[in-house]
């Protein structure tokens, strides 16, 4: 089976320096949105369609600030959005000169120019590029931060360090602070957006005061927000996520992929390319070159281990990702590893192991991947991303995607591979939403879900029998972003639990909680015990001092 070359229109636009697509120019001259998904093929140009969606009201009005965030899936993707594609996006496009690299300094409160490192700047402050814009939008500095889970991680850091006493989130704060006197675009990975989510739902409840939550809504208000890869986050997640959006009362969403959700954000309205490139001068530019598919009914398994062109393997776990990883360095193979666990900076190994952490955005030269497929349907969306990771440039040459087929048998996939089929990514994509639908979500089964709302979090505790002393509902869950599953009088909420029962043991404790609702289920408290056995990487959670009792919704 093979995936046509994608071939997508392009026009030129007198605001621009060079062609954009059919979707790129519709977010720089359309505003009449609230919220707005846009669904375009890997390498289809997300990054630049986000730019021009930030700076389209000071295309129109040069006096228009510049206020948004662009929220992307993970740190990594943060930081190579934030390294690459940005900055090209300013330069090349726009006209925008970069005058200056850094840090914006939280002690000082101004930036400062730096030229470390991206790993010694963020030691530092936030890393900043500032880019003088072209006269006609109006010539002054944009600053671009990155504020990502490993910055925010520094800054709480430093402030402990040096300046000991003072209440968490001070340099947070001043990093917003000096970004709100400026035109600004904050790239960051849900991390940041998480401290208002834990106004709602929260590990940490006793850790940030109210005062402090306050004031950083107020810092992140009325911002423009771009949620990119917006497929890729749990329903936990998404839940948190759209909740803090709605808080802090964005002027505009914009919602990217290449695998639309149906069931997120299912509100916004969906664009549709081809519809807005009518009348346009059209040009056409290759969007993905063809794409070899081969399929196999056996488990993942890396056989070339000097490969000579680029290869990457995903993997859904990330434990067998790491510990295959570890083998082949114990062998002296030399690899990349981008996981949740480790993540290297290195360019030159031509092999990479990975999980879902590098398949949205990363751009390298792959001529080959390798990906698992149990035949579910939350797979779907990664199968379509782990397979645009090649095909993005001519210079890469003929391009090869390898699927390794264990569980439910796509019968229909090997039937088109039999005859040789060539299908285009849309076909393909088409095909396998066909042929395992899309992943069921409904927002009721989800503790988050209410507690977003005065009035169905009301309605939750009476449902629950919650005595009116109990003032908060509070959910306990370490390590954090551990989850649980339970059900109650037939209403089932849904966590997920994985990630503490693949590393831990559980132990029961003896006691109830007083909670009636926890009475009528007959579920004990649960904690954390001993790591599972071949897990030694693994540091266990060990927990605050005289709190070793943690109720785990089961």
């Amino acid at each position: 089976m093979e995936l046509a070359a994608e071939r997508l229109p392009v026009f030129r636009d007198e605001w621009l320096l060079r062609p954009v697509y059919s979707h790129q120019h519709f977010l720089l001259h359309e505003a009449g949105f609230q919220k707005l998904k846009v669904h375009v093929p890997t390498a289809g140009g997300k990054t630049l369609g986000a730019v021009l969606f930030a700076l389209r009201d000071t295309f129109e009005r040069p006096d228009s600030l510049v206020r948004t965030i662009l929220t992307y899936p993970t740190n990594l993707l943060s930081r190579d959005q934030f390294e690459r594609s940005v900055v090209r996006a300013l330069v090349e496009w726009v006209g925008a000169e970069r005058v200056a690299v850094g840090a914006i300094n939280p002690m000082e409160r101004r930036f400062v120019r730096d030229d470390a490192s991206f790993e010694q700047v963020v030691g530092r402050g936030a890393p900043t590029h500032v880019f003088k814009l072209p006269p006609h939008l109006g010539g002054r500095d944009l600053y671009v931060t990155v504020l990502t889970g490993e910055g925010l991680q520094h800054l709480f850091s430093q402030e402990n360090i040096v300046e000991l006493g003072r209440r968490k989130g001070t340099y947070l704060l001043a990093v917003l602070d000096v970004l709100n006197q400026r035109d600004h675009i904050i790239l960051c990975s849900p991390d940041l957006l998480g401290y208002v989510a834990q106004r709602c739902y929260s590990v940490t409840g006793n850790f940030y005061n109210a005062r402090w939550r306050d004031e950083l809504e107020l810092k992140l208000a009325e911002h423009q927000v771009v949620i990119d890869e917006y497929h890729f986050y749990d329903p936990y997640t998404y839940l948190n996520l759209s909740g803090a959006l709605e808080k802090l009362g964005a002027l505009r969403w914009l919602c990217l992929s290449a695998t639309g959700t149906s069931g997120y954000f299912p509100d916004a309205d969906i664009l549709d390319p081809s519809e807005v490139a009518a009348g346009l001068p059209v040009q056409e530019r290759i969007a993905s070159y063809p794409i070899e598919i081969y399929l196999y009914r056996d488990e993942i398994r890396i056989a070339d281990r000097s490969p000579q062109n680029q290869v990457i393997y995903f993997y859904h776990s990330v434990i067998a990702a790491h510990e295959t990883a570890e083998a082949l360095r114990s062998g002296g193979i030399p690899l990349i590893e981008w996981t949740g666990i480790q993540k290297t900076r290195n360019d030159k190994p031509r092999l990479v192991v990975a999980t879902s952490a590098a398949e949205v955005g990363l751009d390298l030269p792959f001529c080959e991947v390798h990906t698992e497929f149990w035949g579910n349907s939350w797979e779907v969306p990664s199968i379509i991303q782990r397979i645009g990771r090649v095909g993005r440039s001519e210079d890469a040459g003929r391009s090869r995607a390898h699927i390794w087929i264990t569980g439910r048998e796509p019968g229909i996939l090997f039937s088109l591979l039999d005859s040789g089929s060539t299908l285009t990514k849309a076909e393909f994509s088409d095909l396998l939403q066909t042929g395992f639908g899309e992943p069921r979500f409904r927002p009721e089964d989800y503790v988050s879900y209410y507690l977003w709302d005065e009035d169905k979090t009301r309605a939750l505790r009476c449902f629950w029998q919650v005595p009116p002393e109990v003032r908060k509902l509070r959910f306990h869950f370490r390590p954090p972003n551990a989850q649980a599953v339970f059900d109650w009088r037939g209403i089932r909420f849904a966590y997920d639990w994985v990630p503490i029962a693949n590393r831990y043991h559980l132990e029961p404790i003896a006691e109830l909680t007083d909670l009636p609702f926890w009475h009528e289920m007959g579920y004990s408290e649960w904690r954390v015990a001993a790591p599972l056995d071949k897990r030694e990487y693994r540091q266990r959670y060990e927990g605050k001092k005289d709190q070793k009792h943690r109720r785990w919704f089961w």
